[in-house]
């Protein structure tokens, strides 16, 4: 993961083979500010970001999903697992519902069941 984007633009970062868990620039506490304050927010979910936690996988460069490319550096299995299981602790330590919509959701989600229409997101 890269400062410039990943690790400013999510509150956590499932990175490398191995799937570590990086923590992001800022604490999901910055996203839960009313109004959010200064940027300093992970600004991660175009224009969907209030009250939401990030986490990104770090991998897929390069990918094609139309050609069946992964790119040169696909989401490994433990990437996923770890990934997975660290958002469920996650979800579970801060009493959200995976199964609600409203309380997890990925970036085309946002777009589709929220209509939030980023930039990025898409």
């Amino acid at each position: 993961p890269n400062d410039g984007y990943d690790l400013k633009s999510y509150s956590y970062v499932v990175a490398g083979p191995d799937g570590t868990v990086r923590t992001g620039r800022y604490p999901i506490a910055d996203n839960c500010r009313s109004p959010l304050v200064n940027g300093s927010y992970a600004a991660h979910c175009g224009g969907f970001n209030g009250g939401s936690i990030g986490v990104s996988w770090c991998g897929m460069k390069g990918s094609d999903a139309a050609a069946g490319r992964f790119g040169h550096w696909p989401i490994t299995a433990a990437q996923l697992h770890r990934g997975l299981a660290f958002s469920a602790l996650l979800a579970h330590d801060l009493g959200l519902d995976v199964a609600n919509p409203a309380q997890a959701f990925t970036h085309r989600e946002a777009w589709e069941l929220h209509r939030v229409r980023g930039t990025v997101n898409h």
